[in-house]
């Protein structure tokens, strides 16, 4: 559908509301390159939207760069950049079909109709619903709407798409089976893509690329695998991972100790390790975990609880433990920890 795949490059980047004394968006670089998926991950208020809308054009950065194709953005309106917007309602007009929905940006483009048409039907025809053309958006399911709102944004052949919590709108069964379906979307279509998700799962599966945030600034910049392997610090490897971070005691022989009879083996660095709940077992051997609390995940039990000294994990476990209970527990074979700064 897109006709180039374009580089989209934040350089200290900053952005600061009227009237507020910190930036909401504060001194981020990264690089999405041409034809990636990134995504936008952080608790609630920590800029990832605002950076969005940054990038739309639909908020002027208070210091740093944006570029497109090498080019600088900053002063652009928005209409004049040619970007993809698919916001959280996905904005469809009820009073119009689907084909109508899709074809009423090129038409506000002025685009020839006989253009219109082709590219109205190729849109429909790479989002899967060229079925529905004639059907109103209200007759639609949320997945269906969804598959609207992003055929609409790719028929003005974008430079880039952005997508503001695509799948928030859907409940969680359909979520799960659609952002296999967008992330597929999205690698045939070659748009550089940026979106925000609240779901890290959904970053970690979809995106190409991870930008974690907190509190304005970038914390890590990385693939899904680097980030889960490798997390910049403490905050990222709980947000990302669930993880409990747990300071470590430096053994004479160089291993790291999590607590009495639990020691970690090839830990790089020291400091503090990122334990997550599926880096632990229940063994006959390890270091004494007492359970303070259970919840059943279907296919197994999550028990979180204290190691002896204090140190609060959480544990999957095929079997359910009593709360109150103690147990032992030990690294599961082949899990390598991380280790990370606080």
């Amino acid at each position: 559908m897109t006709t180039h795949a374009t580089a989209i490059v934040c350089d200290g980047l900053s952005y600061q509301y009227v009237g507020s004394d910190v930036n909401a968006v504060d001194d981020v670089s990264f690089t999405v390159e041409p034809g990636q998926v990134a995504a936008l991950v952080g608790p609630s208020g920590c800029g990832k939207s605002t950076l969005l809308r940054n990038v739309a054009g639909l908020l002027t950065p208070t210091a740093g760069r944006l570029l497109m194709d090498g080019k600088e953005t900053v002063g652009i309106p928005a209409d004049k950049r040619n970007i993809g917007w698919v916001p959280q309602s996905y904005a469809l007009f009820g009073h119009l079909s689907v084909a109508e929905n899709v074809e009423f940006g090129l038409r506000a483009r002025k685009v020839p109709k006989s253009e219109r048409l082709e590219r109205v039907a190729h849109a429909l025809d790479l989002c899967r619903i060229t079925a529905f053309g004639k059907r109103s958006p209200d007759d639609l399911s949320g997945g269906q709407r969804q598959r609207v709102a992003i055929a609409r944004a790719l028929a003005t052949n974008p430079r880039v798409l952005l997508l503001d919590e695509p799948l928030s709108a859907l409940d969680p069964q359909l979520r799960k089976q659609l952002r296999a379906d967008l992330s597929a979307l999205l690698a045939e279509s070659g748009v550089t893509t940026l979106l925000v998700t609240h779901d890290q799962g959904e970053a970690l599966a979809m995106a190409d690329m991870v930008a974690v945030m907190r509190d304005g600034r970038l914390e890590q910049y990385a693939a899904p695998q680097e980030l889960w392997a490798g997390p910049a610090n403490g905050f990222v490897a709980e947000f990302v991972s669930e993880a409990h971070i747990v300071e470590t005691t430096r053994l004479d022989d160089g291993r790291y100790e999590l607590a009495p009879g639990l020691v970690l083996s090839g830990a790089n660095g020291g400091g503090a390790a990122a334990v997550r709940p599926n880096d632990l077992q229940i063994s006959e051997e390890g270091a004494v975990f007492t359970v303070t609390s259970v919840e059943y995940a279907g296919d197994a039990w999550l028990l979180t609880g204290e190691l002896v000294g204090g140190a609060k994990v959480s544990v999957v476990s095929a079997s359910a433990v009593t709360p109150g209970d103690s147990v032992n527990v030990a690294v599961r074979p082949q899990t390598k920890i991380a280790m990370v700064e606080q």
